[in-house]
């Protein structure tokens, strides 16, 4: 959904694979309130709108600080310290764009492979 992104991420090499920790430990501290952490679990639990919704949900966050990733060529270690530093988000708000993310994915479809496709399949 954005080459130049992705092109960024891999050449900065095992980037995704060090956002699993990030993205288990982003609650304690990411979001207004407690009620937001348990509505975003909800939100997973309940597998809609698809099927592996917190990688969009991931995805999303990452889009909020993207420009300032690209622009400074950040380094691993620089991209985990900036997502740290993202703070009081409205679980609402996130939910709405990842919808928003998913909604573009599902527009574009027919340009999206298959392993994708039921990656992210409806419950």
């Amino acid at each position: 959904m954005d080459p130049i992104f992705a092109k960024h991420l891999e050449s900065k090499g095992q980037v995704v694979s060090s956002l699993f920790p990030w993205f288990c430990l982003f609650f304690q501290r990411v979001f207004k309130s407690f009620e937001d952490v348990w509505r975003m679990w909800e939100v997973f639990l309940t597998g809609h709108p698809c099927k592996n919704f917190q990688v969009i949900i991931a995805y999303t966050m990452l889009q909020m600080v993207r420009d300032q990733i690209l622009r400074e060529d950040l380094e691993e270690e620089d991209i985990l310290m900036l997502c740290h530093s993202i703070v009081d988000l409205d679980a609402d708000d996130l939910i709405a764009r990842a919808c928003n993310i998913y909604e573009l994915f599902l527009k574009h479809g027919d340009k999206v492979p298959e392993d994708l496709k039921e990656y992210f399949s409806q419950p």
